[in-house]
């Protein structure tokens, strides 16, 4: 019966930390949208330098899959 117990209470802490991982996904990934729609206007009227418009989103991309 322990067993049991125990086995159920690690199950919905793992369901737990996955469900909270999911949502810092999500999250992460709607801010970096956001950070490229950002510098793509700004890339517009302006010149971003050496990076350029897709050295910037690259960069982007990349700082928000890191985290």
């Amino acid at each position: 019966m322990l067993f049991l117990v125990l086995a159920r209470k690690t199950y919905l802490r793992n369901l737990q930390y996955r469900g909270a991982h999911m949502v810092h996904n999500i999250a992460s990934a709607l801010f970096g949208f956001i950070y490229i729609s950002i510098w793509t206007g700004i890339g517009v009227s302006q010149s971003l330098g050496a990076y350029g418009m897709s050295g910037m989103i690259s960069y982007v991309a990349f700082n928000q899959v890191s985290l």
